[in-house]
């Protein structure tokens, strides 16, 4: 058995960490940006895709008794649902990998409250404008806490997440409190200095050259009257590319369906891509 997973962000690797629970024997296979697939090489083996598509028409090519495929990107669940590709699994936009990941494979049993936790921050819709956490005390403490240790899928600290160990999250939520508080002088600092406008799909946005950041970034700084979409761009400088993050609180915006025409996608509110040449002049 293969998973392939989001290695990015904790949704993916909570999502890798559950197989493993489940799966001691799965063989993980951590996807940061594109990855080729040799798809008739493994076609015919069991696999299991979580928060992270290929094109259709390359999974349309495996075993679809063998294929499982849990996702909430809204670009792609949009795209399968317009080919009527219909996969094992369970995909929806209304949670994120991590939690689809264990109601698929444990549905018996209640969802821990770290992997809802988890869940709550990556479908947040970006409330950090307004200082919302999501009606769940602690959503955004809890990531910062978790983050500050070792989250890949084998770390021990996904054995206390998935057995809602006693007074972990509480633990992790005081270690978010410290961290929390460095990033918002860290980033109030950082956004005043080096943030600047461009234009891109015909609007103006906020920009940022800087990577391994989020929307929290642009909290000082962001003006919905005056930008559409916040933007965080970096060379990765071994693949000579740019990686490209769009993030927006205009509900009449869609950064998913604007990250899709230059080969990503994401969510409505926040999305993503990544180009050899940036599309907007700096």
């Amino acid at each position: 058995m293969k998973c392939f997973y989001n290695s990015t962000d904790l949704d993916g690797q909570c999502s890798a960490a559950i197989i493993l629970r489940e799966f001691p024997d799965c063989v993980l296979h951590p996807i940061n940006g594109s990855i080729k697939i040799d798809i008739h090489k493994v076609k015919s083996e069991r696999i299991i895709m979580m928060g992270y598509s290929l094109p259709m028409e390359q999974m349309e090519i495996f075993d679809p008794k063998k294929f499982i495929w849990i996702d909430h990107h809204r670009t792609a669940l949009k795209e399968a649902r317009e080919r009527n590709f219909l996969p094992l699994g369970i995909r929806s936009m209304d949670t994120a990998s991590c939690e689809l990941t264990w109601e698929y494979f444990n549905s018996k049993t209640t969802i821990p409250l770290g992997v809802q936790l988890i869940s709550r921050y990556e479908t947040r819709e970006y409330k950090w404008l307004n200082k919302k956490i999501d009606g769940i005390q602690g959503v955004v403490l809890f990531q910062y806490g978790l983050k500050s240790y070792n989250t890949d899928p084998t770390s021990n600290i996904w054995f206390k997440v998935l057995t809602n160990s006693n007074g972990f999250i509480d633990e992790m939520i005081e270690a978010g409190s410290h961290v929390l508080r460095y990033i918002d002088y860290e980033y109030e600092r950082y956004a005043k200095g080096y943030t600047f406008e461009v234009q891109f799909e015909g609007m103006n946005c906020i920009c940022c050259n800087r990577g391994y950041i989020d929307a929290k970034l642009f909290e000082q700084v962001y003006n919905k009257k005056r930008h559409s979409i916040m933007i965080a761009f970096a060379r990765q400088g071994r693949k000579r590319r740019w990686k490209v993050s769009l993030y927006t609180d205009d509900k009449s915006i869609n950064c998913g369906e604007i990250a899709k025409r230059y080969g990503g996608g994401g969510h409505k509110m926040s999305a993503g891509f990544k180009c050899k040449n940036l599309p907007f002049t700096i």
